[in-house]
Order: structure tokens, then C-alpha cells, then sequence
């Protein structure tokens, strides 16, 4: 994945605990991120998915951000 392989550039000369936590960190946060991009496209384009699903997600996703 790129985002592992950028992490990995950044912190290659870091701790090798602080490098893997980053990496597994910053994955994990890019396909959290990807699975709501692709439910707010799938609600924008064809109403295929539940309004409450969409606010329970977005609501989930923005306390994380404020943490």
C-alpha cells in the first residue's frame, strides 16, 4: 500500500517500534478513511445505502478526528 511504503520512507531510520507503529497507525487510518469515502459515494450516487448508516458513520468519524 502506499501509504505503508511512504511511512516506512519517513521513519526508516527511526526506532524500529516507532517505525512499525507508524506504519500500522497511518494504514490503518487510510482504509478507515477509504471506507468512508466510498459509503458517502455510494449515498451520494444512488441512495443505495441508509440515511441513519451514513450519520452513525460520519458522527463515529468525526469524534476520532477530534481526539
Amino acid at each position: 500500500m502506499w501509504v505503508g511504503r511512504k511511512l516506512y520512507a519517513r521513519y526508516e531510520h527511526a526506532n524500529k517500534h516507532k517505525r512499525n507503529l507508524a506504519i500500522a497507525g497511518g494504514v490503518t487510518a487510510a482504509v478507515s478513511t477509504d471506507q468512508i469515502f466510498i459509503l458517502l459515494y455510494l449515498h451520494v450516487v444512488g441512495n443505495r445505502v441508509d440515511d441513519k448508516i451514513v450519520v452513525t458513520v460520519l458522527n463515529w468519524f468525526f469524534r476520532l478526528l477530534q481526539q
